[in-house]
Protein backbone atom coordinates (compact mmCIF):
# COMPACT_ATOMS: atom_id res chain seq x y z
CA UNK A 1 0.00 0.00 0.00
CA UNK A 2 0.99 3.51 -0.55
CA UNK A 3 2.10 5.64 2.16
CA UNK A 4 -0.51 8.37 3.30
CA UNK A 5 1.73 11.61 3.24
CA UNK A 6 1.79 11.74 -0.23
CA UNK A 7 -1.97 11.43 -0.35
CA UNK A 8 -2.80 13.64 2.34
CA UNK A 9 -0.62 16.40 0.67
CA UNK A 10 -2.39 15.89 -3.13
CA UNK A 11 -5.85 16.37 -1.24
CA UNK A 12 -4.45 19.56 0.70
CA UNK A 13 -3.39 21.01 -2.77
CA UNK A 14 -6.41 20.44 -4.42
CA UNK A 15 -8.61 21.75 -1.39
CA UNK A 16 -5.74 24.76 -1.06
CA UNK A 17 -6.76 25.61 -4.44
CA UNK A 18 -10.75 25.60 -4.22
CA UNK A 19 -10.13 27.93 -1.25
CA UNK A 20 -7.65 30.52 -3.03
CA UNK A 21 -10.75 30.47 -5.73
CA UNK A 22 -13.35 31.39 -3.46
CA UNK A 23 -11.34 33.80 -1.39
CA UNK A 24 -9.74 35.17 -4.23
CA UNK A 25 -6.54 34.88 -3.10
CA UNK A 26 -3.25 35.45 -5.33
CA UNK A 27 -0.32 33.46 -4.57
CA UNK A 28 3.32 34.81 -5.74
CA UNK A 29 4.96 33.00 -8.75
CA UNK A 30 7.73 31.48 -6.36
CA UNK A 31 5.34 30.15 -3.79
CA UNK A 32 3.15 28.94 -6.74
CA UNK A 33 6.10 27.11 -8.26
CA UNK A 34 7.12 25.02 -4.75
CA UNK A 35 3.37 24.19 -4.26
CA UNK A 36 3.07 22.91 -7.23
CA UNK A 37 6.66 20.96 -7.13
CA UNK A 38 5.61 19.36 -3.81
CA UNK A 39 2.37 18.53 -5.39
CA UNK A 40 4.52 16.97 -8.77
CA UNK A 41 6.45 14.71 -6.17
CA UNK A 42 4.14 13.46 -4.06
CA UNK A 43 1.96 12.46 -7.33
CA UNK A 44 4.92 10.76 -8.53
CA UNK A 45 5.36 8.82 -5.38
CA UNK A 46 1.81 7.59 -5.25
CA UNK A 47 2.70 6.34 -9.14
CA UNK A 48 5.41 4.46 -8.38
CA UNK A 49 3.71 2.46 -5.22
CA UNK A 50 0.29 1.79 -7.69
CA UNK A 51 -0.37 -1.37 -8.07
CA UNK A 52 -3.19 -1.73 -9.97
CA UNK A 53 -6.33 -4.50 -9.66
CA UNK A 54 -7.11 -6.32 -12.84
CA UNK A 55 -9.86 -4.28 -13.96
CA UNK A 56 -7.81 -1.18 -14.31
CA UNK A 57 -6.02 -0.51 -17.93
CA UNK A 58 -2.54 -0.31 -16.06
CA UNK A 59 -2.97 -3.73 -15.22
CA UNK A 60 -3.73 -4.32 -19.06
CA UNK A 61 -0.41 -2.16 -19.84
CA UNK A 62 2.00 -4.60 -17.29
CA UNK A 63 0.96 -7.92 -19.42
CA UNK A 64 1.60 -5.87 -22.82
CA UNK A 65 5.38 -5.33 -21.50
CA UNK A 66 5.67 -8.58 -20.66
CA UNK A 67 4.89 -10.18 -23.93
CA UNK A 68 7.56 -8.07 -25.39
CA UNK A 69 9.67 -7.62 -22.74
CA UNK A 70 12.10 -10.63 -24.52
CA UNK A 71 11.54 -9.20 -28.13
CA UNK A 72 14.72 -6.95 -29.66
CA UNK A 73 14.18 -3.89 -29.95
CA UNK A 74 13.69 -2.54 -33.63
CA UNK A 75 11.77 -0.80 -36.00
CA UNK A 76 10.18 -3.87 -37.30
CA UNK A 77 9.24 -4.76 -34.08
CA UNK A 78 7.92 -1.69 -32.95
CA UNK A 79 5.54 -1.20 -36.26
CA UNK A 80 4.79 -4.76 -37.29
CA UNK A 81 4.37 -6.19 -33.42
CA UNK A 82 4.97 -3.51 -30.93
CA UNK A 83 2.01 -2.49 -28.75
CA UNK A 84 -0.33 0.09 -30.02
CA UNK A 85 1.85 0.05 -33.46
CA UNK A 86 -0.54 2.53 -34.87
CA UNK A 87 0.48 4.97 -32.35
CA UNK A 88 4.71 5.22 -32.87
CA UNK A 89 5.33 6.89 -29.61
CA UNK A 90 3.11 4.81 -27.36
CA UNK A 91 4.84 1.52 -29.05
CA UNK A 92 8.41 2.51 -28.56
CA UNK A 93 7.66 3.54 -25.42
CA UNK A 94 5.94 0.22 -24.24
CA UNK A 95 9.06 -1.39 -26.02
CA UNK A 96 11.65 0.53 -24.39
CA UNK A 97 9.81 0.24 -20.88
CA UNK A 98 9.73 -3.64 -21.22
CA UNK A 99 13.26 -3.97 -20.58
CA UNK A 100 13.05 -2.43 -17.41
CA UNK A 101 12.62 -4.77 -14.25
CA UNK A 102 10.83 -2.55 -12.08
CA UNK A 103 7.38 -1.85 -13.74
CA UNK A 104 6.57 1.04 -11.59
CA UNK A 105 8.95 3.22 -13.41
CA UNK A 106 6.15 2.67 -16.94
CA UNK A 107 4.27 4.86 -15.06
CA UNK A 108 6.16 7.67 -13.73
CA UNK A 109 7.40 9.60 -17.43
CA UNK A 110 3.65 9.92 -17.95
CA UNK A 111 2.58 10.73 -15.10
CA UNK A 112 5.13 13.55 -14.80
CA UNK A 113 4.69 14.59 -18.11
CA UNK A 114 1.27 15.48 -17.69
CA UNK A 115 1.30 17.62 -15.04
CA UNK A 116 4.62 19.23 -15.78
CA UNK A 117 3.04 20.29 -19.33
CA UNK A 118 0.11 21.76 -17.44
CA UNK A 119 2.40 23.50 -15.21
CA UNK A 120 4.72 24.81 -18.36
CA UNK A 121 1.75 26.26 -20.33
CA UNK A 122 0.09 27.69 -16.98
CA UNK A 123 3.30 29.71 -16.09
CA UNK A 124 3.64 30.80 -19.90
CA UNK A 125 -0.02 32.18 -19.39
CA UNK A 126 1.01 33.73 -16.20
CA UNK A 127 3.60 35.19 -17.55
CA UNK A 128 2.81 36.22 -20.72
CA UNK A 129 -0.70 37.31 -20.17
CA UNK A 130 -0.48 38.40 -16.44
CA UNK A 131 -3.28 35.62 -15.99
CA UNK A 132 -4.45 35.43 -11.54
CA UNK A 133 -3.24 32.67 -9.35
CA UNK A 134 -7.21 32.35 -8.96
CA UNK A 135 -7.54 31.43 -12.83
CA UNK A 136 -4.93 28.80 -12.85
CA UNK A 137 -6.45 27.44 -9.69
CA UNK A 138 -9.86 26.82 -10.97
CA UNK A 139 -7.95 25.49 -14.34
CA UNK A 140 -6.08 23.04 -11.80
CA UNK A 141 -8.89 22.00 -9.65
CA UNK A 142 -11.21 21.28 -12.77
CA UNK A 143 -8.50 18.66 -14.37
CA UNK A 144 -8.35 16.88 -11.22
CA UNK A 145 -12.02 16.98 -10.31
CA UNK A 146 -12.70 15.59 -14.24
CA UNK A 147 -9.58 13.67 -15.19
CA UNK A 148 -8.41 12.87 -11.55
CA UNK A 149 -4.99 11.94 -10.44
CA UNK A 150 -6.00 8.15 -10.13
CA UNK A 151 -6.96 7.95 -14.02
CA UNK A 152 -4.22 9.94 -15.10
CA UNK A 153 -1.59 7.45 -13.46
CA UNK A 154 -3.61 3.96 -14.22
CA UNK A 155 -4.56 5.71 -17.77
CA UNK A 156 -1.11 6.43 -18.88
CA UNK A 157 -1.82 6.95 -22.56
CA UNK A 158 -4.97 9.31 -23.00
CA UNK A 159 -4.19 12.35 -20.45
CA UNK A 160 -0.55 12.65 -21.96
CA UNK A 161 -2.61 13.09 -25.49
CA UNK A 162 -4.63 15.51 -23.80
CA UNK A 163 -1.87 17.56 -22.41
CA UNK A 164 0.19 17.45 -25.64
CA UNK A 165 -2.37 19.01 -27.53
CA UNK A 166 -2.78 21.44 -24.06
CA UNK A 167 0.83 22.73 -25.47
CA UNK A 168 0.02 22.60 -28.85
CA UNK A 169 -3.24 25.10 -28.72
CA UNK A 170 -1.05 27.10 -26.77
CA UNK A 171 1.54 28.05 -29.01
CA UNK A 172 -0.62 27.60 -32.28
CA UNK A 173 -2.69 30.56 -30.53
CA UNK A 174 -1.54 32.01 -27.83
CA UNK A 175 2.72 32.23 -28.33
CA UNK A 176 4.33 35.24 -29.46
CA UNK A 177 6.72 33.45 -31.52
CA UNK A 178 4.32 31.87 -34.08
CA UNK A 179 6.67 29.05 -36.20
CA UNK A 180 4.26 27.19 -37.99
CA UNK A 181 6.46 23.75 -38.83
CA UNK A 182 6.14 23.69 -34.81
CA UNK A 183 3.14 23.66 -34.58
CA UNK A 184 2.02 21.16 -37.18
CA UNK A 185 5.16 19.21 -35.30
CA UNK A 186 3.25 19.60 -31.93
CA UNK A 187 -0.47 18.49 -33.26
CA UNK A 188 1.27 15.41 -34.82
CA UNK A 189 3.05 14.04 -31.39
CA UNK A 190 -0.61 13.52 -29.71
CA UNK A 191 -1.69 11.32 -32.52
CA UNK A 192 1.24 9.25 -32.10
CA UNK A 193 0.67 8.79 -28.55
CA UNK A 194 -3.12 8.10 -28.69
CA UNK A 195 -5.85 7.98 -31.25
CA UNK A 196 -8.53 9.81 -29.71
CA UNK A 197 -6.57 12.85 -30.24
CA UNK A 198 -7.21 12.41 -33.99
CA UNK A 199 -10.79 14.33 -33.89
CA UNK A 200 -9.66 17.27 -32.32
CA UNK A 201 -6.72 17.65 -35.04
CA UNK A 202 -9.17 17.38 -37.83
CA UNK A 203 -11.23 20.15 -35.84
CA UNK A 204 -8.19 22.42 -36.35
CA UNK A 205 -7.87 22.10 -40.05
CA UNK A 206 -12.12 22.54 -39.90
CA UNK A 207 -11.48 25.82 -38.74
CA UNK A 208 -9.61 27.13 -41.43
CA UNK A 209 -12.72 26.48 -43.28
CA UNK A 210 -14.72 28.17 -40.58
CA UNK A 211 -12.57 30.97 -41.42
CA UNK A 212 -14.22 31.24 -44.66
CA UNK A 213 -17.76 29.76 -44.31
CA UNK A 214 -18.66 31.05 -40.75
CA UNK A 215 -21.95 29.23 -41.21
CA UNK A 216 -19.82 25.57 -41.46
CA UNK A 217 -19.34 25.15 -37.36
CA UNK A 218 -23.25 24.92 -37.02
CA UNK A 219 -23.52 22.10 -39.09
CA UNK A 220 -20.72 20.15 -36.78
CA UNK A 221 -23.99 18.58 -34.74
CA UNK A 222 -24.42 16.57 -37.41
CA UNK A 223 -21.27 15.08 -38.05
CA UNK A 224 -22.49 11.49 -36.50
CA UNK A 225 -24.17 11.37 -39.89
CA UNK A 226 -20.35 11.54 -40.70
CA UNK A 227 -19.49 7.83 -39.71
CA UNK A 228 -21.94 6.11 -42.13
CA UNK A 229 -19.95 7.66 -45.26
CA UNK A 230 -16.66 6.90 -43.55
CA UNK A 231 -17.47 3.50 -42.55
CA UNK A 232 -18.40 2.24 -46.20
CA UNK A 233 -14.67 4.04 -47.71
CA UNK A 234 -13.13 2.55 -44.84
CA UNK A 235 -10.52 0.80 -46.91
CA UNK A 236 -10.01 3.90 -48.78
CA UNK A 237 -8.59 5.48 -46.06
CA UNK A 238 -5.31 6.31 -44.81
CA UNK A 239 -4.22 3.66 -41.62
CA UNK A 240 -4.45 6.55 -39.07
CA UNK A 241 -7.20 7.35 -40.11
CA UNK A 242 -8.65 3.70 -40.56
CA UNK A 243 -7.80 2.96 -36.61
CA UNK A 244 -9.19 6.04 -35.82
CA UNK A 245 -12.69 5.00 -36.78
CA UNK A 246 -12.08 1.40 -35.45
CA UNK A 247 -12.06 3.13 -32.54
CA UNK A 248 -14.56 5.27 -33.21
CA UNK A 249 -16.53 1.94 -33.91
CA UNK A 250 -16.01 0.33 -30.56
CA UNK A 251 -17.41 3.29 -28.63
CA UNK A 252 -20.60 3.16 -30.48
CA UNK A 253 -20.84 -0.90 -30.49
CA UNK A 254 -20.17 -0.20 -26.36
CA UNK A 255 -23.09 2.45 -26.13
CA UNK A 256 -25.81 -0.01 -24.95
CA UNK A 257 -23.73 -1.38 -22.10
CA UNK A 258 -23.25 1.89 -21.20
CA UNK A 259 -24.28 2.83 -17.78
CA UNK A 260 -24.35 6.47 -16.67
CA UNK A 261 -21.99 8.11 -14.59
CA UNK A 262 -21.77 11.13 -12.34
CA UNK A 263 -18.82 11.74 -15.03
CA UNK A 264 -21.52 12.01 -17.71
CA UNK A 265 -24.01 13.89 -15.98
CA UNK A 266 -21.20 16.68 -14.79
CA UNK A 267 -20.18 16.99 -18.10
CA UNK A 268 -23.69 17.46 -19.80
CA UNK A 269 -24.02 20.31 -17.23
CA UNK A 270 -20.63 21.71 -17.64
CA UNK A 271 -20.93 21.51 -21.52
CA UNK A 272 -24.17 24.05 -21.20
CA UNK A 273 -22.97 26.22 -18.65
CA UNK A 274 -19.02 26.61 -20.71
CA UNK A 275 -21.41 27.49 -23.80
CA UNK A 276 -23.44 29.65 -21.68
CA UNK A 277 -20.87 31.19 -20.19
CA UNK A 278 -18.66 31.74 -23.63
CA UNK A 279 -21.28 33.21 -25.95
CA UNK A 280 -22.78 35.69 -23.39
CA UNK A 281 -19.63 37.17 -22.84
CA UNK A 282 -18.78 37.46 -26.55
CA UNK A 283 -22.35 38.97 -27.20
CA UNK A 284 -21.72 41.38 -24.43
CA UNK A 285 -17.82 42.03 -26.09
CA UNK A 286 -16.29 41.59 -22.49
CA UNK A 287 -13.83 38.27 -23.61
CA UNK A 288 -10.33 39.05 -22.45
CA UNK A 289 -8.24 40.84 -25.12
CA UNK A 290 -5.94 37.34 -25.49
CA UNK A 291 -9.09 35.90 -26.55
CA UNK A 292 -8.27 35.58 -30.53
CA UNK A 293 -10.99 34.87 -32.49
CA UNK A 294 -9.32 31.78 -33.95
CA UNK A 295 -8.65 30.35 -30.08
CA UNK A 296 -12.73 30.87 -29.83
CA UNK A 297 -14.07 29.72 -32.71
CA UNK A 298 -11.92 26.45 -32.20
CA UNK A 299 -13.04 26.20 -28.59
CA UNK A 300 -16.71 26.40 -29.78
CA UNK A 301 -16.26 23.77 -32.34
CA UNK A 302 -14.54 21.70 -29.98
CA UNK A 303 -17.57 22.16 -27.45
CA UNK A 304 -20.31 21.17 -30.53
CA UNK A 305 -18.22 18.03 -31.82
CA UNK A 306 -18.50 17.40 -27.85
CA UNK A 307 -22.23 17.94 -27.31
CA UNK A 308 -22.96 16.44 -30.49
CA UNK A 309 -21.59 13.44 -29.66
CA UNK A 310 -23.95 12.87 -26.63
CA UNK A 311 -25.29 9.45 -27.94
CA UNK A 312 -21.88 8.08 -27.79
CA UNK A 313 -21.40 8.49 -24.14
CA UNK A 314 -17.24 7.43 -23.96
CA UNK A 315 -16.55 10.05 -26.45
CA UNK A 316 -18.93 12.66 -25.26
CA UNK A 317 -17.34 12.49 -21.75
CA UNK A 318 -13.44 12.04 -23.33
CA UNK A 319 -14.24 14.99 -25.47
CA UNK A 320 -15.34 17.05 -21.98
CA UNK A 321 -12.31 16.01 -20.57
CA UNK A 322 -9.90 17.66 -23.60
CA UNK A 323 -12.25 20.85 -23.41
CA UNK A 324 -10.76 21.34 -19.42
CA UNK A 325 -7.36 21.03 -20.96
CA UNK A 326 -8.26 23.99 -22.76
CA UNK A 327 -9.61 25.78 -21.33
CA UNK A 328 -6.94 28.07 -19.06
CA UNK A 329 -7.55 31.02 -21.43
CA UNK A 330 -11.68 31.04 -21.39
CA UNK A 331 -11.09 30.36 -17.66
CA UNK A 332 -9.37 33.36 -17.20
CA UNK A 333 -11.14 35.44 -19.11
CA UNK A 334 -14.77 34.41 -17.39
CA UNK A 335 -13.32 34.62 -13.41
CA UNK A 336 -11.71 38.32 -14.43
CA UNK A 337 -14.89 39.71 -16.50
CA UNK A 338 -16.89 42.91 -15.47
CA UNK A 339 -20.13 40.74 -15.83
CA UNK A 340 -21.30 38.69 -12.75
CA UNK A 341 -21.11 35.20 -13.72
CA UNK A 342 -21.10 33.73 -9.92
CA UNK A 343 -23.92 31.07 -9.97
CA UNK A 344 -22.56 29.61 -13.23
CA UNK A 345 -18.87 29.33 -11.60
CA UNK A 346 -20.73 28.25 -8.79
CA UNK A 347 -22.67 25.59 -10.10
CA UNK A 348 -19.63 23.97 -12.17
CA UNK A 349 -17.40 24.00 -9.21
CA UNK A 350 -20.25 22.10 -7.45
CA UNK A 351 -20.27 19.52 -10.86
CA UNK A 352 -16.47 19.31 -10.31
CA UNK A 353 -17.44 18.10 -6.42
CA UNK A 354 -19.50 15.70 -7.57
CA UNK A 355 -17.06 14.36 -9.98
CA UNK A 356 -14.66 14.62 -7.29
CA UNK A 357 -16.46 12.46 -4.65
CA UNK A 358 -17.50 9.68 -7.84
CA UNK A 359 -13.45 8.99 -8.13
CA UNK A 360 -12.80 8.89 -4.56
CA UNK A 361 -14.79 5.70 -4.18
CA UNK A 362 -11.93 4.46 -6.16
CA UNK A 363 -9.11 6.14 -4.83
CA UNK A 364 -9.10 6.58 -1.75
CA UNK A 365 -10.92 3.59 -1.33
CA UNK A 366 -7.93 1.93 -3.01
CA UNK A 367 -5.34 3.50 -0.71
CA UNK A 368 -7.07 3.06 2.58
Amino acid sequence: MVASLPIVIVIFYYFFLVFVILANIELTKVYSRILNTVFLCSVLVVAYNFIPTQQMDLYRYYLMLDEVEHMDINWNQIINYGPYRQTILTSIYFNIMSKIENRSWFVIFPTGMVFSLIFFVSNKFRKDYNITYSSFAFFMVSIISVSSVFLIITGVRQNLAWSLLMVAVYYDFFSKEKKRVMNVVLYVLPLLVHLSAAPIVVLRLVLILVKKFPFLKYLLILWPLSLIIFTNIHNYLPPILQSSLVVLGRYVENVENYIPTAQFAVAIVSYVLILFLITSMKKRNTLANFISKDYYNFYYLVLLFGISSIFIPTLFSRTFELVIYISLPMFSSVLTTKFNFRLPILLIIIAMFVVLFYWQDLMLGYFF
